[in-house]
């Protein structure tokens, strides 16, 4: 009897299981697809678009951070999306985030907010080369999750030229925000995510480089050293 090579095929299985199977499949090369294929243009995206904001709102100061979501953190929510049942995809692969200092040399909170959310709408609306994922809105300001964390954080769909569209997550909050999800003992970062040296996984991060007028020329990957001491808050050994 000729043996059939194919497993899938000859080993039964129902439906259900069959579409996890390629859901989880896309799922693990969707990150390596948008790190080969992607993190040049995503790069170039985010020294444009600093540009940009810079000159929308030259009152406001504010500091810039990027990653890619490390392969360790990517996994996880994998799982936790094949544990809740219900498939959802993963827009955060590319991530950046705005965080707000002060306002026409202002720190208080009442005078950053609005900015805040004027930000997240000219990021959202104002690129002729992105548009907005509506749905995918999450404000962590009005609305703080349980851990008191804020932060908006909206999702978009990229359009480079001569290439397919490609996703980023993007968050904007007050430096006292910034403090809080960091630092504070409810934080989210210390409430979700573990930080241990030698296990858990760095994300690829970047560094903003600027020229003498304060132009943003260069987004480029942050050394291993520097990466580690800026994700775990302590000096690579």
């Amino acid at each position: 009897m000729k043996k059939n090579k194919n497993f899938l095929v000859s080993t039964a299985i129902n439906e259900d299981f069959a579409y996890i199977l390629n859901i989880t499949a896309n799922l693990f090369w969707k990150r390596l697809y948008y790190i080969y294929n992607y993190k040049k243009l995503f790069l170039n995206h985010l020294r444009d678009e600093y540009n940009a904001l810079k000159c929308a709102f030259p009152e406001v100061e504010f500091i810039p951070e990027a990653r890619i979501k490390s392969k360790s953190s990517y996994n996880s929510k994998i799982n936790k999306i094949l544990s809740s049942g219900t498939f959802r995809d993963i827009y955060d692969i590319f991530g950046n985030r705005y965080i707000v200092l002060s306002v026409n040399g202002s720190k208080n909170e009442d005078d950053i907010i609005p900015i805040l959310y004027k930000m997240k709408d000219f990021l959202s609306y104002s690129s002729k080369d992105s548009i907005n994922i509506e749905n995918r809105f999450k404000d962590y300001i009005a609305h703080p999750s349980k851990v008191a964390y804020q932060s908006l954080h909206i999702s978009r769909l990229h359009f480079p030229k001569n290439h397919a569209s490609y996703q980023s997550e993007t968050q904007l909050r007050s430096y006292n925000m910034h403090c809080n999800a960091s630092f504070g003992p409810f934080g989210h970062i210390n409430f979700y995510k573990k930080r241990i040296p030698g296990i858990t996984n760095v994300p690829e991060l970047f560094e903003y480089v600027f020229d003498s007028n304060g132009v943003c020329i260069e987004v480029r990957e942050k050394s291993k050293e520097n990466a580690f001491n800026d994700f775990f808050g302590i000096q690579y050994i």
